[in-house]
This record gives C-alpha cells, structure tokens and sequence, in this order.
C-alpha cells in the first residue's frame, strides 16, 4: 500500500443555489438528479443481433433545502383538477477552486413527493423528489 507523500491535499467541495417557483435558497443538504433514455431491444427476423432503439426519456431531481415558512412548496404537489402543475427550477453550482467557475441548470417537471420537516433547532427542511419532463439544460 502507498501512501501519499504529500503532507496535505486539497478537496474542492460545489455550492449550490437552488430557484423553485421564486423561492431563492442557498441548498444545506443534498441533491441528486440523473436522466437517461431506456434502450428499446427488437428482435430481428433472421439475425441474432437485436435492433436497440432509443425508447422513452426518464428522469429525476430530488434533494432538501433549509428554507422558511413562507415558501409554500406544498402548492406544488397539490393536483388541480387532478393535473399536478410544472414546475421550472434552475440549480447553480460554483466551484470553491481558485478559478472559480458556475454552471446553471434548467429543470422542469412535476413534483412527486414532499416532505417538510420543523427541526428542534428552529428552522425548516424542504425534501422534494420530481420527476423530469424534459432533458435538463446546462449553461
């Protein structure tokens, strides 16, 4: 086993803002998104080699944020006339290195799930978990 010879190491940790429906939070907690397309696989008359096609987009965002009582999330996931509404969110990311750098992600979809959570130690915790309608963007 080796061990490093240098006597420190430097770690670079992302900072994140997250926007959902004007609400403005600098995230405390974790996110976690992906999207793919699934692989649609055909047989093939006279051949042993299937057709892959690309089939239907799938994805989604989840994550919390400490926020306050007047961001009404819950109107979110509540249905009307039984349609869950979009939503449009946009996450960036900044970079602790010494060339700063900030990537803005675009998101629209409709939440799932929703949690709030009042903690001992007097604040408020958002969890949401969606799902994507479109590809997410980034700039």
């Amino acid at each position: 086993m080796s061990v490093p010879s240098a006597a420190s190491r430097t770690f670079q940790g992302v900072t994140a803002t997250i926007r959902i429906s004007g609400a403005t939070m600098t995230t405390v907690g974790d996110w976690r998104y992906g999207w793919g397309f699934r692989v649609l696989e055909e047989a093939v008359v006279g051949s042993t080699t299937p057709y892959l096609g690309t089939g239907v987009f799938h994805g989604e965002i989840e994550g919390s944020v400490i926020g306050a009582s007047d961001h009404r999330w819950e109107q979110l996931v509540t249905p009307t006339s039984g349609i869950l509404t979009t939503f449009g969110m946009t996450l960036i990311e900044s970079d602790q290195q010494a060339t700063q750098s900030t990537r803005t992600w675009t998101f629209s979809g409709k939440f799932t799930e929703y949690e709030k959570v009042l903690e001992r130690d007097n604040f408020i915790r958002f969890r949401t978990r969606a799902i994507l309608a479109t590809e997410p963007t980034v700039v």
